[in-house]
């Protein structure tokens, strides 16, 4: 995913480099009337466009674009703004434009961080790709219903607070309004059925949106890194919601997904660290959301969790970035149907401090618990097949390894590194030679053998368990006189749940 990101970014940059290498900064222009240059389009129909004047900021200060100039005698209809004709135009602060000018096309206004105001016609059809990108002064803009077409990125990192999209547009394209710092609210029409890629990506201010009945696709990154929207209600008839749609909404505290929803793409609602509450309406065939929870139910693959998650039994994997940046649960209880930890499934679950992988699990997948600084140990169980590079990377409070494997499961360089010289291994009585010799595993300077008997099954205990004053110990081995409720402890050689 970072990778992808930084391809992006860099993309964006090469292209902007691009475009500025192609600006026409030697336009050849027919005539000049009132500090406005003109190129005749056609001299029998007597049409004109308005173009660029040939040096830098050739425009400044308010401009008032006629729907009519006189020239050599005749009258002309100004039908045109030349694409590109304000680029770079930092001191133009406002613009009117007539209501002959059907369209504004591509890159019209790139870069015009001066400009404050503009008065599109009622009548106009189209705003071209990029044709307000960059304009950091303006504050608000009134899309008319006449509107048919907007442009991808056509605000993209603009100054707008506010915004109304007429009725005309049936969707927002990839990159609108993208790192507009300034927007606080957002109404999508009931007119709008979809959202585009990163249409309001990183709009860090933004604080309320209100999604239309008509909305049927929420694509890729749509709201990406928007920290403070603290609540987003789905209409009915939704059926997709993208990859990252929803990634750093760090404020969102709940959500519900409608019955009508057929897909939930890849770490769609990664970062929401907020979130408190996660359910999936009834009647959807394609989730469910037992146990405050996102589970697909073609595969019962736990798509995404949240710190009050308690996973069903039933669940056979917990999906990548499931998890993510989920700072607050201390133990998580995983029950045996778990065969799976995909990558990055516990990514910077700062508070987590012990873990009991189930006994059926076989794949743990690369940084699986990369970051979980405060995880303390770690119990993997005997059917354990392969852990993946960096599972347990900078994770260098574990103090403890208990691998109940008699044949080590397959590991990576980087898999348990920076704790290879100071966590204990724990290895089954009589395998301690084998892990010596086993691939990475070797690099532990301290294995120890241990009888585990059957210690990696969880059973739950209560208060009134006859069994609850035989010696009890936490996860690191130290004997306990008191249990926590929720804390997995071992009694007997067994990991127990004391609820």
């Amino acid at each position: 995913m970072i990778a992808t990101l930084k391809n992006r970014t860099l993309s964006r940059l090469l292209m902007t480099l691009l475009l500025s290498c192609s600006v026409l900064s030697s336009i050849a222009y027919d005539f000049k009337v009132d500090n406005i240059y003109y190129n005749i389009l056609s001299e029998s129909k007597k049409r004109v466009e308005v173009t660029f004047g040939g040096i830098s900021d050739t425009y400044t200060g308010d401009i008032i674009i006629p729907g009519y100039i006189e020239h050599n005698g005749g009258i002309y209809t100004v039908t045109r703004i030349r694409p590109e004709t304000f680029w770079g135009c930092t001191g133009l602060t406002g613009i009117t434009i007539p209501t002959t000018i059907p369209t504004i096309e591509d890159y019209t206004f790139y870069g015009c961080s001066g400009l404050k105001e503009i008065k599109l016609p009622e009548n106009i059809t189209s705003i071209g790709n990029y044709a307000f990108h960059g304009c950091s002064s303006l504050e608000g803009i009134r899309i008319p219903d006449s509107v048919t077409a907007l442009g991808k990125s056509a605000f993209e990192s603009s100054g707008i607070k506010q915004i109304e999209i007429g009725t005309g547009i049936t969707s927002i394209p990839d990159g609108a309004f993208r790192l507009c710092g300034s927007l606080t609210s957002i109404t999508i029409p009931d007119n709008i059925t979809s959202i585009g890629n990163s249409a309001f990506e990183f709009c860090t201010k933004l604080g309320s949106a209100t999604l239309g009945k008509g909305l049927d696709r929420i694509s890729d990154c749509a709201f990406m890194g928007c920290s403070l929207l603290p609540e987003i209600f789905f209409p009915d008839g939704l059926t997709r919601i993208g990859a990252l749609a929803f990634e750093g909404c760090s404020s969102l505290s709940s959500i519900k997904i409608p019955y009508s929803v057929t897909a939930i793409g890849e770490s769609a609602f990664d970062g929401c660290s907020g979130f408190t509450s996660i359910t999936v309406e009834g009647g959807n065939s394609s989730y469910h959301g037992k146990g405050c929870a996102i589970i697909a139910a073609a595969d019962n693959r736990l798509v995404h969790g949240c710190k009050n998650t308690v996973i069903p039994d039933g669940v056979t994997s917990i999906g990548k970035w499931a998890f993510y940046n989920c700072a607050e649960p201390t133990n998580i209880i995983m029950p045996e149907s778990i065969r799976d930890i995909e990558e990055f499934a516990f990514f910077k679950c700062t508070g987590l401090t012990g873990i009991i992988i189930p006994q059926n699990t076989a794949t743990i997948g690369k940084y699986a618990f990369y970051q979980c600084n405060r995880l303390q140990s770690v119990t993997i169980p005997a059917g354990m097949k392969s852990i993946g590079d960096g599972a347990f990377f900078e994770c260098k409070e574990i103090g403890n390894i208990y691998s109940h494997s008699k044949r080590p499961a397959s590991i990576e360089e980087h898999t348990f590194d920076g704790i290879y010289d100071t966590a204990i291994l724990y290895v089954p009585t009589g395998t301690k030679e084998i892990y010596e010799a086993s691939p990475y595993w070797c690099n532990f300077t301290n294995i120890v053998e241990k009888d585990f008997g059957n210690s990696s099954d969880i059973t739950p205990i209560a208060d009134d368990d006859e069994n609850t004053h035989s010696p009890i110990y936490d996860l690191q081995g130290r004997q306990v006189k008191q249990m926590l409720k929720g804390g997995i402890y071992i009694r007997n050689g067994k990991a127990t749940l004391y609820q």
